[in-house]
């Protein structure tokens, strides 16, 4: 807002309140059309009506005064306020042409400090693409490598249960086998016996029969004996084995986990550098 210098100019023009001779004149009676010529009667009447005419106007003269005086002091007082008014609005626009400059220099140190910004994330971004590929090629032959060996491990581990489950099956056929064989043996011991009891009910038959057929008998026992003690020695080798092959098949799954595990890793890590290279506007290749 400004305040021209035409509004005090409009306050100096206001019209005063004071009488002109003119109006002076004009309002006398002896200037008004019609009058009588004064005798020395009228003309003391006139007199004393001039004094009190005289009073009357030096009265209203006073009264004007004073209102024109007061109208004066008001007006003063008007101009004092519109100069202060002045004063404030011309501080008030140099405070602004302060904030102008003000702003327009923040927005050049806001340009200045984008341009850094611009600068730094292009330096930034060229740093994430050359750790991009250098851990890219890194863990490349990393993967590659344990890739490589996670497919020999699983063929081994294939070839692994092929023979446990070859095992198995023969140890299952050879189960089968000495149960028959313990049967049998079960079995001739039980003719044995009866023939014994046989022999040694016959009286008839001599004693060295008796005792070739005696010594045939604990030697077919004790084959049977050795017989069984065969199968239990291979059941618990046959056991044994198992045993091994299960706890090598556990060692190659727990093995095969792990090498998923850091595969899982690398490829996460991979991932995260290849995501922060995109979220900053990168696009590397693998």
């Amino acid at each position: 807002m400004t305040i021209h210098s035409d509004d005090r100019d409009d306050l100096d023009n206001l019209p005063s309140l004071s009488l002109s001779p003119d109006e002076v004149t004009e309002r006398s009676p002896a200037s008004r059309p019609g009058a009588k010529k004064k005798t020395v009667h009228d003309q003391a009447k006139g007199q004393s009506a001039g004094s009190a005419g005289t009073g009357l106007f030096l009265i209203l003269l006073g009264l004007l005064l004073a209102v024109g005086g007061f109208g004066y002091f008001q007006i003063t007082a008007l101009q004092q306020e519109l100069l202060a008014t002045r004063s404030l609005v011309a501080a008030a626009e140099k405070q602004l042409t302060d904030v102008s400059g003000a702003v327009t220099e923040t927005g050049q140190t806001m340009s200045q400090s984008d341009q850094q910004v611009k600068s730094e994330l292009k330096d930034i971004n060229f740093e994430i693409r050359k750790l991009w590929d250098l851990a890219n090629k890194r863990n490349r032959k990393d993967i590659d490598a344990l890739e490589k060996q996670l497919a020999d491990n699983t063929a081994t581990l294939k070839t692994l249960k092929v023979s446990a489950d070859s095992a198995l099956k023969q140890a299952k056929q050879y189960s089968g086998t000495l149960d028959k064989t313990v049967s049998r043996l079960e079995l001739i011991e039980r003719q044995i016996k009866g023939i014994s009891a046989d022999l040694v009910a016959n009286t008839s038959a001599s004693r060295e029969e008796l005792d070739m057929l005696t010594t045939s008998v604990e030697g077919l026992r004790q084959e049977a004996g050795k017989a069984v003690t065969d199968v239990k020695a291979l059941k618990a080798d046959m056991k044994q084995q198992m045993s091994l092959v299960q706890d090598a098949s556990r060692s190659m799954d727990s093995y095969r986990q792990q090498i998923n595990k850091r595969l899982l890793q690398l490829e996460n890590a991979v991932r995260d550098v290849q995501q922060g290279s995109n979220d900053s506007g990168l696009r590397p290749t693998l």
